[in-house]
């Protein structure tokens, strides 16, 4: 089969049938064929020389097949993380590093009844020693050479802030993943995805004027972006688009039903 114009969607392996083919008419709504492919452009059905010969046009659609999926339970996947969906290929080794964070929070929190404090650098070094001794429980064949510092602390400093934003995407994925479990179709993320937006962080040292004691656990955003960073949002005025300029406006924290507004 070859494609004319453009390059065909077809992988090896994939299960097609045909129709409004002139000529070769056995092809025409026939049971679904594997492809072989042979180049962009080109692939191969198997034999159809028996068939009737080809004159012109057609449509090839791929028809999908179903498929078992089998998932490890999660004290098993914790333990080996086989299946970890990578955000950002940037930052390829955050995955790994994320996931023992996630497993070392429980412990924290099993331990010290309080989660890490928002960019406190003891709690952060406290947390950061639970999940290297979680990294060394990982079965040695997925367990990583070193965990990436940094990350683990910025976790810790984090991870009991909210940015509305993320909040909405990842509640979106996982009203999919629903979907995709109540209705069969669509493969489902395999195991776990893990993301991060270290990036978006003002530099650690901002925040030390911001933080004192406990107290910005009150305040989600603020244990993100510190109150500076907070504050400029606040005082820019809402209602001037005259500027075109794009920026976040979050709603007040102690609103029940908290947004997120792009104006451009």
């Amino acid at each position: 089969m070859t494609v004319a114009e453009d390059r065909h969607p077809f992988e090896e392996g994939d299960m097609v049938t045909f129709s409004d083919v002139r000529g070769m008419v056995e092809l025409n709504g026939c049971a679904p064929r594997a492809v072989h492919v042979l180049g962009p452009q080109q692939f191969a059905i198997g034999d159809t020389s028996a068939f009737s010969p080809y004159a012109s046009f057609g449509w090839c659609t791929q028809v999908k097949q179903p498929q078992t999926l089998r998932f490890a339970a999660l004290r098993d996947a914790n333990r080996r993380p086989a299946d970890l969906v990578i955000t950002d290929y940037g930052k390829a080794d955050h995955a790994i590093a994320l996931h023992t964070a996630v497993i070392a929070l429980d412990r924290f929190l099993a331990k010290f009844g309080h989660v890490p404090r928002p960019w406190n650098e003891e709690d952060a070094g406290i947390f950061a020693q639970l999940a290297n001794e979680v990294g060394q429980s990982i079965d040695a064949e997925f367990r990583p050479a070193g965990l990436n510092e940094e990350v683990l602390k910025t976790f810790a400093m984090t991870c009991c802030g909210e940015l509305c934003p993320i909040t909405a995407a990842f509640g979106g994925v996982a009203g999919q993943e629903v979907l995709k479990a109540c209705s069969g179709k669509f493969t489902p993320i395999r195991q776990f995805l893990y993301y991060d937006a270290f990036e978006a962080l003002p530099p650690r040292g901002d925040h030390g004027r911001d933080f004192h004691g406990d107290s910005a656990q009150r305040t989600a955003m603020r244990s993100e972006v510190g109150t500076t960073v907070k504050s400029w949002y606040s005082e820019k005025p809402c209602r001037n688009r005259s500027q075109n300029r794009g920026y976040f406006w979050w709603a007040p924290e102690r609103s029940a039903a908290k947004c997120s507004k792009t104006w451009r």
